[in-house]
């Protein structure tokens, strides 16, 4: 139940235990390979000597999950798991002070060394670390880690829009340290860099270092800063001499001038670093490097973003962390990946949604120059008691304490969309019978926002938001620094021109509020493309004129101080419907991060390096009529364009303000090609694509099949290769329905028994025929049926008839096939008397429904022989 209470003793001492540890330093040892695996809960599994032989043998990062989230039994395994690892531990090592350091754990982790429990964390997406000093043994020793993704009503998230991928899916380090040695809170680095001072001709740099003597006698310490130019070559040093006595921990803060500091940003990603170590009697006994950026910035509500001194435009985007067939088990050459992914389009800024993201990944953000937006995963509801509060702050403190030094971190966030659901975890619009919740709810948003403005004052703090006038009515759109909406006007619902309108209101109403579009976007699946896009259709043609009509308004827009699109990639989402099942189709790039042509769309308005793209590589395989004009997009960020097809030149144009230029192309049957080039100074930029054209007409002497998605507007191309074409009203000599309106599928629910999820999102509803006029012969005909309402909203039952033949009785599909479950069946039909195949469809119930077709005609011996002839 959600008010349930839980006492605070375990909770808080887990929270003590991951905290209080010392300081990563140079001497470590990876422990990512040979883990021995096992999904479910395992008595004695923590034990030394535990056979766990039979189990499997994997490596970190790793997800059980990895696949079992995209299948469609509306379910994937939530709950624990054992990871086991025997290391071996020499007798200087086992003199030294040794910890674990986890970077990730998805969700709650119980960590025992030889048998002995050493702790818990709770929280499965910042980094914590063990002492596990008194726990080893000269040998073997065993590492047994339970962990479990369960949903926990006390740990956020609580509902969320992706997969919860339980396991070790980030690095594990086993370290070992002087017992002299830097001492990081929450599984920092023990060392603070802040820069209070920053401009063009000078900055300071203050260092905080947090130290702590863990040896039986007091120590005499020498603590030396040297700061280290882009060069690598020294700049300044900073040395302090102090004693510190048994047991006894301190923090010593040094300054130091920087004269002409070169200037970070994401154009020129200038970083410095700082190597900090610790000696004893001239011995180094403790050493740590973090990177160091010079750079200041602001945000307005009238003029939006200023970074140095100049006013900035945040070119953004979202990230989820997983991708196709490793779910969150991403390496370290993934995240590069990703990130350059992201720098190449353009973007100077990433959402990191809805959590915080591998160490890497800021790393990356830090050296290729993209700013950072990080959050931590208090998604769409809360548990209004303590423990759910005591977590989340927990996370927010982690998060920051270990991302404190990145300098491409400029914004701190506490929550996203939290008045989406409602206290019974339930999707809500209004909150009007919660009353007790919203007020705990509110409270519990300005301590976890005032807890960020507390731990880091430099950066600012934001809360997400959707489009709700509650926001403001419970006054949660005036607690965070920035306050930022998620808008997806023209997708879910409206008009995608009404953006501005919205946005332009709000800024009237709050002029004092500064605004954020933090998520905006539209799903498009590669397999389906139209010449007459429609909101949901999830075609890449929707997609593109979605994003080219937010991109015209965002620049209309200077009170606006950044956007982020959602998404990225492509992601899971479990239990979500469309045309991918369990799949986020937002992205600009496919799961398996292959761009759309969107993608490009961006490059050309944000990038500088010089591109053509022919925004055509989604449908490269199309039906249609010869001659009959295409329309092809090109997008560059060049001065003009010019086209060649299959050789012949098309002309020179020049491109608008979204970076487009459209040309009108009659296409042949079989392959065009397109050339799109155009010039860099000298340097020829060019792109090309080869366009196959395959005909759409029934012609009686060379018909063989013909396949067509019903209800929809998108042909669909299926993993054979047949196209399947966009429906349309009957015409004569060709196809289609008599009567009917076009549906599709709740974007909630799940289609379940088919791989061709597309066929069965669109579907023809209260139709009374459907006709196609072939030759006279034989064919099979195939109906593809879904029921697209749940059992209690309809009571439907049809029969089918072909040529005055009843092919189907009283069909019945909830209760024959069941909700939202693909159902197919074959049927010969003959034709004669050029009859054609006509299809009556007759109600005894509700409504008739239809979401496939196809024919394939049979050819009979007596075919062949006269063919042969």
């Amino acid at each position: 139940m959600l008010n349930i209470f839980k006492p605070l003793g375990f909770l808080l001492y887990c929270f003590f235990i991951s905290a209080t540890v010392f300081a990563q330093t140079n001497n470590s040892i990876s422990l990512d390979k040979n883990w021995k695996f096992q999904y479910g809960g395992t008595d004695f599994a923590e034990t030394k000597d535990f056979n766990d032989q039979a189990w499997s043998t994997v490596n970190v990062p790793h997800t059980w999950n990895a696949k079992d989230v995209f299948d469609d039994d509306l379910t994937y395994a939530r709950g624990i798991a054992w990871y086991r690892k025997n290391i071996d531990i020499s007798n200087s090592q086992l003199n030294q002070k040794a910890s674990l350091y986890f970077d990730g754990v998805y969700q709650t982790a119980d960590v025992y060394v030889n048998g002995a429990f050493v702790g818990c964390h709770k929280g499965g997406y910042t980094a914590f670390t063990f002492d596990i000093t008194g726990f080893l043994n000269i040998g073997k020793n065993t590492i047994a880690v339970k962990v479990d993704n369960t949903q926990d009503s006390f740990i956020p998230p609580l509902s969320i829009g992706y997969a919860s991928y339980g396991g070790i899916y980030r690095p594990v380090k086993l370290i070992f340290a002087n017992e002299v040695n830097f001492y990081g809170l929450y599984a920092s680095s023990g060392i603070k860099i802040k820069t209070p001072q920053v401009n063009k001709q000078s900055a300071v740099v203050s260092i905080d270092a947090s130290i702590k003597n863990s040896a039986t006698q007091s120590k005499n310490i020498t603590l030396t800063h040297q700061i280290y130019n882009d060069k690598n070559e020294p700049i300044k040093s900073l040395t302090k001499d102090f004693t510190l006595q048994s047991n006894e921990t301190t923090t010593i803060s040094l300054n130091s001038d920087i004269q002409n500091p070169n200037l970070w940003s994401p154009e020129t990603p200038t970083l410095y670093h700082i190597k900090s170590n610790l000696k004893i009697d001239g011995k180094e006994v403790a050493s740590i490097t973090n990177p160091l950026g010079f750079k200041w910035f602001n945000f307005s509500a009238a003029t939006g973003f200023s970074l140095n001194g100049a006013k900035y435009i945040l070119k953004g985007t979202n990230r989820h962390q997983d991708m196709e067939g490793k779910g969150d088990a991403l390496s370290n050459q993934d995240h590069l990946r990703d990130i350059q992914m992201i720098k190449d389009m353009g973007a100077n800024f990433i959402r990191l949604a809805h959590y915080p993201q591998s160490p890497r990944v800021l790393a990356l953000a830090d050296s290729l120059g993209i700013l950072i937006w990080e959050e931590i995963p208090v998604v769409n509801y809360m548990n209004p008691v303590p423990e759910f509060l005591a977590n989340a702050e927990n996370m927010a403190k982690e998060m920051i304490n270990q991302g404190f030094n990145h300098p491409s971190i400029i914004i701190w966030g506490s929550m996203n969309e939290i008045l989406l659901w409602g206290k019974n975890a339930e999707r809500v619009t209004e909150h009007a019978n919660e009353k007790d919740y919203i007020k705990v709810l509110h409270q519990y948003a300005i301590s976890l926002d005032s807890l960020v403005k507390v731990t880091d004052p430099s950066r600012y703090s934001v809360i997400a938001m959707h489009q709700s006038k509650e926001y403001d009515e419970f006054k949660l759109s005036q607690i965070a620094q920035i306050s930022a909406y998620n808008i997806y006007a023209g997708w879910y619902g409206g008009k995608v021109t009404e953006l501005k309108g919205y946005l332009d209101e709000r800024h009237k109403q709050y002029p004092n509020q500064i605004l954020f579009v933090s998520e905006y976007g539209a799903g498009s699946d590669a397999r389906l493309n139209t010449s007459k896009p429609q909101r949901l259709d999830f075609s890449s043609q929707y997609t593109r004129y979605y994003h080219e009509e937010y991109l015209r308004q965002f620049k209309q827009m200077p009170y606006l101080s950044g956007t982020a699109v959602w998404n990225q990639f492509d992601f899971s989402q479990p239990n979500i419907g469309g045309t991918i099942i369990n799949t986020n189709q937002k992205g600009l790039v496919n799961f398996n991060r292959t761009p759309k042509d969107v993608y490009y769309l961006y490059q050309a308005n944000w990038s500088t390096k010089p591109m053509v793209h022919i925004a055509s590589s989604e449908w490269t395989q199309r039906a249609g009529n010869e001659n009959e004009k295409a329309e092809i997009t090109i997008y560059s960020n060049l001065k003009n364009v010019s086209l060649n097809l299959n050789g012949k030149k098309q002309g020179t144009k020049s491109l608008n303000d979204i970076k487009k230029a459209v040309y009108e192309l009659p296409l042949k049957y079989g392959e065009n090609f397109i050339e799109a080039f155009g010039y860099d100074g000298n340097n020829l930029i060019k792109d090309t694509l080869i366009i196959n054209l395959r005909s759409r007409e029934i012609d009686a002497k060379s018909f063989k099949s013909i396949a067509i998605n019903i209800g929809a507007n998108t042909q669909y191309l299926d993993k054979q290769g047949q196209i399947w074409l966009e429906d349309q009203a009957y015409k004569k000599g060709e196809f289609g329905y008599i009567g009917g309106n076009p549906i599709t599928m709740n974007l909630k629910k799940v289609i379940r028994g088919t791989s061709d999820v597309p066929l069965f999102y669109s579907s023809l509803e209260d139709l009374q025929g459907y006709k196609i006029d072939v030759s006279d012969g034989n064919y099979e005909l195939t109906l593809g049926f879904v029921e697209q309402e749940s059992t209690n909203e309809v009571d439907r039952v049809f029969s089918v008839k072909a040529n005055d033949k009843e092919i189907i009785n009283n069909l019945e599909l909830n209760k024959q096939i069941g909700e939202f479950k693909s159902y197919q069946k074959t049927f010969n039909v003959k034709v004669k008397n050029n009859e054609g195949i006509n299809l009556t469809f007759t109600a005894a119930k509700g409504k008739t429904i239809l979401s496939e077709l196809s024919v394939q005609k049979v050819i009979s011996n007596t075919d062949n022989l006269n063919a042969k002839d």
